[in-house]
């Protein structure tokens, strides 16, 4: 239980310490994530976007509340709540290709895993400054950041899908 107390502390002081630095560096993550995503559903289609929708967010999280079903069951509805998509509609067919519809899971999926390399990267700054820079501490960090990042990538990017069909992360 000390040690727990021990990480508590410690996190809790280097974001005390690096608040503005940890929000400059979890909203370039997030951009990070953001360029990744759209490039893949460029790739997919082989051409830029040409279509792009905004849902109503807040109007279909209300109508939600005002159904009667099952808990379990408006969980489902409120985690696939569309928030916006874009896709490339084909001139002469009108059909949607290449579509990627970001959801209020996906979204919070990403700003959460943004959030969390960002403190991983400041811990990890906080430990080389006491360490040094080596050729170990170095790899270590490459192969942290480098499995996190590729271990969330597919929570944002799944959706990507091809002739407007539904996807989800």
């Amino acid at each position: 239980m000390r040690a727990v107390r021990d990480v508590c502390a410690t996190v809790s002081a280097e974001l005390a310490a690096r608040w503005g630095g940890f929000c400059l560096l979890t909203v370039l993550i997030l951009a990070g994530y953001a360029a990744v995503i759209f490039s893949m559903a460029v790739l997919n289609v082989g051409t830029l976007p040409n279509y792009f929708r905004w849902f109503r967010v807040v109007e279909g999280i209300g109508e939600l509340f005002t159904l009667s079903m099952p808990l379990h069951e408006r969980y489902d509805l409120l985690t696939e709540q569309p928030i916006f998509e874009f896709g490339y509609r084909h001139p002469l067919m009108g059909s949607l290709e290449g579509v990627y519809t970001l959801t209020l899971h996906t979204a919070l999926n990403l700003v959460l895993v943004s959030a969390l390399v960002a403190l991983y990267c400041l811990l990890m700054a906080r430990a080389l400054r006491g360490v040094g820079l080596t050729r170990k501490t170095l790899t270590s960090l490459g192969l942290g950041g480098g499995a996190s990042a590729a271990g969330v990538l597919p929570a944002g990017a799944a959706p990507v899908a091809c002739c407007g069909a539904g996807a989800a992360s």
